[in-house]
């Protein structure tokens, strides 16, 4: 079986609020499937896990009562697996 050979990326994410929540914008490359998307909430945990959207773009539900800067950062995927590089980490204030 040949493998198609799939080029490094990195994800693009923007952020902004929407209706109450944070919505996370990613631009999707023609060559993953999708984003693993992490979050750090400024509760001392540092990143973990979001999501995984094949969907641009994400809004997140959690609710904005823990004040601070939150940080986001995304690797795309292919085949499940994480693929190129993580995205720069984008923030926004609470």
């Amino acid at each position: 079986m040949e493998h198609t050979a799939i080029p490094a990326t990195k994800p693009i994410l923007f952020l902004s609020h929407k209706c109450g929540q944070l919505e996370v914008t990613w631009i999707k490359d023609n060559n993953v499937e999708a984003i693993h998307i992490e979050v750090d909430r400024d509760d001392g945990n540092g990143f973990q896990f979001l999501t995984i959207s094949s969907i641009p773009n994400y809004t997140d539900l959690a609710a904005l009562t823990s004040k601070g800067t939150w940080k986001y950062r995304g690797v795309y995927l292919v085949r499940r697996e994480k693929i190129g590089e993580w995205s720069d980490v984008v923030s926004i204030s609470v």
